[in-house]
């Protein structure tokens, strides 16, 4: 994934989505960083990469589920959507 490489080449520790699968984890983001980050006022403790355009219908009837499942698991996170994201969307602050 460009992602790992990214994560990699700034020297950024992580786990990826396989080496959690490998522990026994069911839900996993496809990455969870070892030592989490500031992003903003943020932070982060996972990333999920997504090859697409984020819709609001998108946001509310499937990224809200999953994302829920990661914060709970691992703390907050970050979604990068390849295609962006319609702008206006009220993100849950949780989420």
């Amino acid at each position: 994934l460009v992602l790992y490489k990214v994560l990699s080449a700034a020297g950024v520790a992580f786990e990826t989505e396989s080496d959690l699968r490998k522990k026994g984890a069911t839900k996993t983001p496809d990455a969870l960083l070892k030592i989490p980050f500031m992003f903003g006022n943020r932070v982060v403790h996972w990333i999920d990469s997504k090859a697409c355009f984020c819709s609001e219908d998108l946001y509310y009837n499937d990224g809200i589920k999953q994302f829920r499942q990661y914060v709970n698991r691992f703390g907050p996170g970050m979604a990068i959507y390849w295609f962006g994201y319609v702008e206006d969307i009220p993100f849950e602050e949780s989420v």
